[in-house]
C-alpha cells in the first residue's frame, strides 16, 4: 500500500505541474471517442503514468497514426505526418503543435479576441521547441497560419527561424498571405512543399490540366522531358500570391525580385521571362543551363542579342497590329507559342489541337494579304507576278517538298521552312539584303535526333564574308588572268572572279551587287553537295566535291561534273597558252587575239554572245563570272521544271527579248522545257554559226543541264564546247569599242603621270563617278622601283586623268613600267551595241576598258 501510495502522490505531483488545459481530457480524446489516458499512456512505470509521457519521434508518430489512418478511428483526419527539418536532423512531432488533451484559450494579442485555438493547436509551443515565439495563434483558419504585424505568432510562423517565408521574426506579406498553408504544404508530406503536381493534375477551376496523363507535360512537345516536380515548377512561377487569378512567374535569372505577369489577352508581357531562360546563361536563379529536372539546356534563342534582332521581333506588320511578334500566341495575331508547358503540335507551336506542321504556322503569316514574300521573278518591269507570299509559292507544281525527308550523311532528316529559316534569328526579307540583313540561317546536320529539321542557329548572308563576292573569290589564285600580246606585254595578274547579278529591271538597275547578295550558292549546296534523291544528284559547282563523270548511267549515279557557271570556269586562268595558237577562250575571258576575229559567232569578238549585263565590259577586262543558285532557280517553289525563274533576264517591257515570248506578260521568259529560250536569256545565240541550233542538241553542249556542261579543245563529244578559233590568232587588232588607255606619260623625278584615254570616261557604270587608284594597275617591270599609285586627280567624263605615286619615276621606269585599268572600273557609253542579233537593232549601253595595258613613255615636250 505504501508503494502504491508513492506512485500516486508522484504521478499527481507532475500532473499538477502541468499547464492547467492539461489536466483533463476534453473531446474528441475523451469518453465521447471511448479514449482513455491509458490508451495513449503506458500504465507502466517505465513510460507511463508514472512519467506521464508519450514516446516522442517517429514513434508519436505511430501512435497517432494508430487512430489517424484510413481505416482508423479518426480517419477523417488521416493525412497526417510529423515535420522533419534541417535535413532531417530534427523532429517536429505531432505533440509539438498540438495538445491531444484538448483546446488551448487565449487572447489573440492582435485583435484582443479571446478564444480557444483550432485543431487543438497549443498555445505554449516552446515546451517541445524552444525558439518558438509563444503564445501561438490559431483562432480562425486560415488567416492565422502567419500574421503581417507583431508578433509573429501564427502557427506555422511562430517556430520558424530559418525558412525563406513566414519567419517569427520578420514580415512576408506576399507568399500566399491569408491563404491555407497546408494546400501546398500538406500535412500528410510532413508539410514539405508538394502542393503543385498535386492539385494541377486535374483542372482547377479555368485552369487546365498541367501534369498526369492528360495535362500538358504529356503532349506532343512540352518542356520538362521527365516527370514533372514542384522544384520545375517552382523555377518559373511565383507563387507567393498564389490563386489571385493572375498567374506570374519568376525573373529566371533574378527570381522573385522580379516578377511577371501574365495575361492571355497580352502575351508580350511575359517575353523577358521566356528570353530569361532561353539565352546563353540558361536560369541563373535555378539551375543554370540546366534548369528542370530533365538536366536538357535550353535552345538558346537570345545568345549575342539575336532574337533582339530578329526580323520576327521588329515592329509594323499589319497584321499583328503594328507589333513585334512575341513568344506565346497562337501564331496569327500575337505569337507562335501556346503556353510554357506544352503542345498538341511540335515545338510547342500554337494553333488548333494535333492541327500545324511548321509549314502551316509560318502561312498564318506568310500568305495572301497579309506578309509578302514576291517571288525573285516578280521583280520584273511589264507587271508579271508569278507568287507574292510563301504560300502561295509552295503551291507551285515545282517546289521543295516541305515535310518530306532526306538523308544527310547517312542520317535523316526533314525538310521544313526552318530549316534555312531559323524564325528566331533571320532579321529581314530578301530585298533587305542592301540594309546588311537576311532571311536565311544555314542548316545544323549535328543531331538528327533532337533537330530533326537540321534548324540553324547561325544568320547567313548578312555580314562580310558571306555574300557572293566571297564566294566568287574561292577562285581567286587564276580567275582574271591578265594576257596581251598586242602590245607586246605578257602581265598576269592574279584577280578573283567576280559575282555579276541578273537584270533587275529597266535601264541599268541591278539586283544585288555581289557585295550585298548573300551568298545562296554555300547555303544551296551545305544539301546539294550531296545526293538529295534519285532525281537530284549532288551537283558540282567546283566546290571540290569529286565527281564520276557525265556519261554513267543512269542518272541516279551520277556525281555531275562540270560547273562552267560555278567556280569551275571562274577557277581558271584568264588565257591558257598552247605556243599562242590556242586556249580556253569562251565563256572564261577573252584573249586580246579574240578582238579581230570579226568572222567568229557572238562569245568571241566584242563579246555580244552575252546579254546585257553578262556583257563584253567584264569579259573584256579580263574578269570570270559566278553565278548563284537564284540567278535561275526560285528558291520556294515555280511553274516552271526545276524551280527555274519564271522571269530572268527581261527588258523594260517586260520582254525577255529574242528566244523568249514577246507577249505583255513576258510569259515565256523562261522555261525548263525550252532551253534554246532559257539559255538565250543571257546567251546571245542567235546569228551566225549558232543561227538554228539547239542548245540541249547541239555538238557543244550536253542537253537539259547547266550544272555539266564541259568546255574542252576536244570537239567530239557532245558535252564539250569548242573553243579553238584557227584562222583567226594572227590578228591582234585593238578593241574599238571601249575605252581604252590610249597613253600613259611621265617625267624622272616626278611622281605624276599623265594617263590619255580615247573618250571621256567615268568611275562606275552609272556614268556619275570619277576615277580613283582602285581603278589602276601599275606594274614595277624591272623590279627596281616598287612604289603604289595614291592619288587619282580626275573630274567624271573626262579623258585624261593624272596618277600621284607614292615614289617618283626613275629612268630605267620610261618605257618598261606599265599601266592598265583594273577591270570593270573605267567605263563609258558604246552606242553600236547590239539588243538584236537578227535585226541589227541597236542601243546605247556602257562599256568597260578592256585588257589593253600601255607602257610608260616620257612625256612630250
Amino acid at each position: 500500500m505504501v508503494r502504491r501510495a508513492l506512485y500516486l502522490t508522484r504521478g499527481l505531483a507532475m500532473l499538477l505541474a502541468l499547464p492547467q488545459y492539461a489536466l483533463a481530457l476534453d473531446p474528441p480524446h475523451d469518453s465521447s471517442n471511448d479514449i482513455d489516458c491509458d490508451d495513449c499512456h503506458a500504465t507502466h512505470p517505465s513510460g507511463g503514468m508514472g512519467s506521464s509521457t508519450v514516446p516522442r519521434g517517429e514513434e508519436q508518430e505511430a501512435l497517432c497514426k494508430s487512430c489517424h489512418n484510413p481505416t482508423g478511428m479518426a480517419s477523417s483526419d488521416s493525412d497526417v505526418a510529423n515535420h522533419v527539418v534541417r535535413d532531417g536532423t530534427i523532429t517536429i512531432d505531432c505533440g509539438s503543435c498540438h495538445d491531444p488533451h484538448g483546446p488551448h484559450e487565449g487572447e489573440d494579442p492582435h485583435t484582443g479576441t479571446v478564444a480557444p485555438n483550432e485543431e487543438l493547436i497549443r498555445r505554449n509551443t516552446t515546451l517541445f521547441v524552444p525558439q518558438a515565439l509563444e503564445p501561438a495563434v490559431f483562432q480562425d483558419s486560415p488567416d492565422h497560419f502567419s500574421f503581417t504585424s507583431a508578433p509573429y505568432d501564427g502557427i506555422c510562423q511562430t517556430c520558424h527561424t530559418e525558412t525563406v517565408h513566414h519567419t517569427n521574426d520578420g514580415v512576408d506579406p506576399y507568399h500566399m498571405q491569408g491563404a491555407d498553408c497546408t494546400t501546398c504544404h500538406l500535412h500528410e508530406r510532413g508539410f514539405l512543399p508538394g502542393g503543385c503536381t498535386n492539385c494541377h493534375d486535374e483542372p482547377q477551376g479555368p485552369r487546365r490540366q498541367i501534369v498526369g496523363a492528360e495535362g500538358d507535360f504529356t503532349r506532343t512537345s512540352h518542356h520538362v522531358q521527365v516527370a514533372v516536380s514542384d522544384d520545375d515548377c517552382l523555377l518559373c512561377h511565383y507563387v507567393r500570391d498564389h490563386g489571385s487569378g493572375v498567374v506570374k512567374l519568376k525573373d529566371p535569372d533574378l527570381g522573385s525580385d522580379v516578377v511577371y505577369a501574365y495575361h492571355p489577352d497580352d502575351p508580350a508581357t511575359v517575353e523577358d521571362f521566356c528570353l530569361g531562360c532561353h539565352d546563353e546563361d540558361g536560369a541563373l536563379a535555378g539551375g543554370g543551363t540546366e534548369p528542370f529536372g530533365d538536366q536538357l539546356p535550353p535552345p538558346d534563342i537570345d545568345g549575342q542579342g539575336s532574337w533582339a534582332a530578329s526580323a520576327h521581333n521588329l515592329a509594323g506588320y499589319s497584321q499583328n497590329a503594328g507589333n513585334p511578334v512575341s513568344c506565346l500566341g497562337d501564331g496569327t495575331t500575337t505569337g507562335c507559342h501556346g503556353n510554357g508547358h506544352g503542345s498538341d503540335n511540335i515545338k510547342i507551336l500554337g494553333g488548333p489541337a494535333f492541327g500545324y506542321d511548321i509549314q502551316e504556322l509560318c502561312y498564318r503569316c506568310h500568305t495572301d494579304n497579309k506578309i509578302v514574300n514576291d517571288a525573285l521573278a516578280n521583280n520584273r518591269p511589264g507587271g508579271y507576278e508569278s507568287a507574292d507570299d510563301i504560300e502561295e509559292a509552295f503551291n507551285k507544281s515545282e517546289k521543295h517538298n516541305l515535310g518530306t525527308g532526306f538523308t544527310m550523311n547517312g542520317s535523316s532528316f526533314t525538310l521544313q521552312c526552318s530549316s534555312c529559316h531559323n524564325p528566331h534569328v533571320v532579321t529581314g526579307k530578301y530585298w533587305d539584303a542592301a540594309l546588311n540583313v537576311s532571311p536565311i540561317t544555314r542548316p545544323d546536320f549535328s543531331d538528327p535526333v533532337n533537330n530533326p529539321r537540321a534548324m540553324g542557329a547561325v544568320l547567313w548572308g548578312a555580314a562580310p564574308g558571306e555574300k557572293m563576292d566571297d564566294f566568287a573569290a574561292r577562285a581567286a589564285g587564276s580567275g582574271g588572268w591578265y594576257f596581251s600580246e598586242a602590245r607586246g606585254h605578257l602581265i598576269q595578274i592574279d584577280r578573283p572572279a567576280v559575282y555579276q547579278p541578273p537584270k533587275a529591271g529597266d535601264g541599268y538597275e541591278f539586283e544585288f551587287g555581289g557585295d550585298i547578295m548573300p551568298d545562296y550558292t554555300t547555303l544551296c549546296l551545305d544539301c546539294h553537295s550531296y545526293r538529295m534523291s534519285d532525281a537530284n544528284p549532288p551537283v558540282n559547282w567546283g566546290q571540290g566535291i569529286a565527281c564520276t563523270g557525265n556519261s554513267v548511267d543512269p542518272p541516279d549515279q551520277r556525281i555531275e561534273c562540270g560547273a562552267q557557271h560555278g567556280l569551275a570556269m571562274a577557277g581558271m586562268p584568264y588565257y591558257v597558252s598552247d605556243s599562242g595558237k590556242s586556249g580556253y577562250w569562251g565563256n572564261s575571258g577573252n584573249p586580246d587575239v579574240i578582238f579581230a576575229m570579226n568572222y567568229v559567232t557572238r562569245g568571241r569578238h566584242n563579246g555580244h554572245f552575252m546579254r546585257w549585263p553578262y556583257d563584253s565590259a567584264e569579259r573584256s577586262a579580263g574578269i570570270n563570272f559566278v553565278m548563284s543558285c537564284t540567278d535561275c532557280h526560285e528558291a520556294h517553289g515555280s511553274s516552271r521544271s526545276s524551280m527555274i525563274r519564271e522571269r530572268l533576264n527581261v527588258n523594260g517591257n517586260g520582254d525577255c527579248g529574242t528566244g523568249g515570248d514577246s507577249s505583255p506578260n513576258g510569259e515565256n521568259c523562261s522555261d525548263g522545257g525550252n532551253w534554246n529560250a532559257f539559255c538565250n536569256i543571257c546567251h546571245y545565240y542567235y546569228g551566225g554559226q549558232h543561227h538554228g541550233m539547239s542548245c540541249g542538241n547541239a555538238c557543244c553542249h550536253e542537253a537539259n543541264s547547266l550544272h555539266r556542261i564541259v568546255h574542252t579543245t576536244d570537239s567530239g563529244s557532245a558535252t564539250q564546247l569548242m573553243i579553238t578559233a584557227a584562222g583567226y590568232e594572227s590578228y591582234y587588232e585593238r578593241p574599238d569599242f571601249t575605252p581604252e588607255i590610249v597613253a600613259a606619260q611621265g617625267t624622272v623625278g616626278d611622281d605624276l603621270i599623265e594617263v590619255t584615254f580615247k573618250e571621256g570616261v567615268y568611275g562606275d557604270m552609272d556614268l556619275t563617278s570619277a576615277l580613283g587608284p582602285e581603278d589602276f594597275w601599275l606594274f614595277d617591270t624591272n623590279g627596281d622601283n616598287p612604289r603604289t599609285i595614291i592619288d587619282v586627280y580626275h573630274a567624271p567624263g573626262d579623258s585624261t586623268a593624272i596618277l600621284a605615286m607614292s615614289a617618283p619615276l626613275i629612268e630605267a621606269d620610261l618605257s618598261a613600267d606599265i599601266i592598265a585599268t583594273t577591270g570593270k572600273s573605267v567605263w563609258s557609253w558604246y552606242e553600236g551595241g547590239y539588243e538584236n542579233w537578227a535585226t541589227g537593232t541597236l542601243e546605247a549601253q556602257p562599256v568597260s576598258a578592256g585588257p589593253w595595258p600601255v607602257t610608260i613613255e616620257p612625256a612630250t615636250p
